[in-house]
């Protein structure tokens, strides 16, 4: 199978999408990938990603390509599991502290949150985003935990009514919940806020 084949079945068979390393991991030269952006079957959304020219791109996919070690957090976070239905106008993403990633530059689509790789690493999840990729995000309990510890940084009013969603969901974890909210020392914090949105 010629490589042209070789990469247009692999992003057939991963939801029109493929990385330059990849094609490397495949065996084959990068230029191939160039050679299809010229000719009009590949779109270059970002350095090192392409999509097949068909499909819509996928926003979230393309912020965790460029920045590898960020991990989707606060209003970002509550979208992607269905707490809040608002439409980013910065993406919110969590990266260990020292660690660096030319995102940074770009305030106007991006905030950074950082902690201790210790905190960054806990209650990492993963989840499809509506354009079925796989992205890294918190969970919901660890979600709710930091956006109640930033409130002052975000909307106030999309974090109370995300709390509010989360408590009446079927799947609520309490006992996680109020294990990362002493891991971040605000349970009295995450209590009151349960009793008053009750």
């Amino acid at each position: 199978m010629a490589d042209k084949d070789r990469v247009l079945k692999y992003i057939q068979d991963n939801n029109g999408v493929i990385r330059a390393q990849d094609v490397r991991e495949m065996g084959m030269d990068t230029k191939v990938l160039q050679r299809l952006e010229k000719s009009g079957d590949l779109e270059r959304v970002a350095h090192g990603l392409y999509m097949d020219a068909e499909h819509l791109e996928d926003p979230f996919l393309v912020a965790q390509h460029r920045c590898p070690k960020g991990v989707f957090s606060m209003d970002t976070a509550l979208i992607l599991h269905q707490l809040s239905d608002r439409n980013p106008v910065k993406f919110s993403l969590t990266i260990p502290s020292g660690w660096n990633t030319a995102l940074l530059t770009e305030s106007s689509r991006y905030r950074f949150f950082y902690l201790k790789e210790s905190l960054w690493k806990m209650g990492q999840s993963t989840i499809v985003s509506a354009y079925g990729n796989v992205l890294t995000v918190y969970n919901v309990e660890r979600t709710i935990c930091d956006c109640i510890r930033k409130i002052d940084e975000l909307d106030r009013d999309e974090v109370l009514s995300a709390v509010k969603i989360y408590m009446k969901r079927p799947d609520a974890k309490w006992h996680e919940l109020m294990n990362y909210a002493e891991l971040f020392h605000i349970r009295d914090t995450v209590r009151q806020y349960m009793e008053v949105l009750r």
